[in-house]
């Protein structure tokens, strides 16, 4: 399982040019909940029968985002097959991280599949499958470095926030152990205050880029996806719970204006025509996020879902007949270009991820 530029075919999926669908059981513009299912199921199968583009890769957070992407939605879903999925590929890792223990959030981002499997069955039979997570985010909890220092600090680029947050999110409820979120809050809240721009509302990638004029689609993907990946699990009495909520609606109202006529997130989200073409990656993990928030009331549905439905015909237009989701930017640290055929694990991982939540947005 992998990603690579591949040839596709035509351009598929369930959802027709008007936003509804041929079963007729959309929602103010959205799918039914079988086409959605279908259509989860199809990428989900497709990639998994790519090759690894990378060996290196395996355990990182490329493959990992697929997979919380297979299990957000099993958990959407209940069916079976996603469970699966996500259950083979923990034991073929053995349950463990890339260098476990390890302080690199990048590696540290399976741990949350792993999480979420055990948090599906909580007993102490199956802690084996949270160990080397639980080993990993110890490091970071006994001597946390907050800040954005490059390669020095732990959470110093945007995307961390993604990657090591949900699992600490997680770890404080399977633990019961408040600790988890006071270190959580308090590695958040310097990356935050560095890299946020409180003109804008969007968060610059890392410290090259504060102060410029370039914000990345999925970087900005990654904190806002990041916030749900935190409230999903973090108790409303935490101190920082209504920062974490704040944040979201900011994101969202600053992100809203930029969608592009396709319904998706150009890579460079301000200058939407340097790389005129969707992007599906960054445009997932947003609209997974401003689906949630609607889901959880915290943003206004009248205001927000023509948003989903927009991102969501926008990524189906980028989605092949046989699974292929397309228009998927490879790895880096900035806005680039990607093509029809281009796709990686890790935008197919988004896509799930926001199919899932407009899942429960209509079932």
């Amino acid at each position: 399982m992998g990603g690579s530029t591949v040839t596709g075919g035509s351009s598929g999926g369930t959802t027709s040019s008007d936003g509804t669908t041929a079963a007729g059981g959309s929602t103010a513009g959205l799918p039914a909940a079988a086409d959605l299912l279908a259509t989860m199921k199809l990428v989900t199968a497709y990639e998994i029968t790519l090759p690894l583009e990378d060996s290196s890769w395996v355990n990182k957070w490329t493959e990992a985002t697929f997979y919380i992407g297979v299990m957000a939605a099993y958990l959407a879903t209940n069916d079976s097959t996603y469970m699966a999925d996500a259950t083979t590929r923990a034991t073929t890792n053995n349950w463990t991280l890339l260098g476990s223990p390890t302080r690199d959030p990048n590696s540290q981002c399976f741990g949350q599949v792993y999480e979420d499997i055990y948090l599906t069955n909580p007993v102490a039979s199956n802690a084996n499958e949270y160990a080397s997570t639980k080993a990993s985010i110890d490091l970071v909890k006994a001597s946390p470095k907050p800040g954005i220092v490059q390669n020095v600090d732990d959470w110093w680029w945007c995307d961390s926030l993604f990657m090591a947050p949900g699992g600490f999110a997680r770890m404080g409820k399977i633990m019961a152990d408040t600790s988890y979120f006071s270190v959580l809050d308090t590695e958040w809240s310097a990356t935050q205050k560095g890299l946020f721009d409180s003109k804008t509302g969007l968060f610059w990638r890392d410290s090259s880029f504060v102060n410029g004029t370039v914000y990345w689609a999925r970087g900005n993907g990654w904190v806002i996806a990041g916030i749900v990946r935190v409230l999903q699990y973090l108790p409303a009495t935490d101190a920082s719970y209504n920062s974490y909520v704040t944040l979201l609606k900011t994101m969202a109202a600053a992100l809203v204006p930029y969608q592009q006529s396709d319904g998706t997130w150009h890579s460079d989200i301000t200058h939407p025509t340097t790389y005129n073409n969707p992007e599906v990656s960054g445009t997932g993990l947003i609209s997974y996020a401003i689906a949630y928030g609607i889901n959880q009331g915290l943003l206004d549905k009248a205001s927000y879902q023509p948003v989903v439905v927009a991102a969501w015909n926008g990524m189906m237009k980028c989605v092949t007949a046989q699974g292929l989701v397309g228009y998927i930017q490879a790895t880096g640290s900035a806005p680039a270009a990607a093509t029809a055929t281009e796709t990686h694990d890790y935008g197919v991982g988004a896509f799930l991820l926001a199919a899932s939540e407009i899942y429960n947005m209509v079932k």
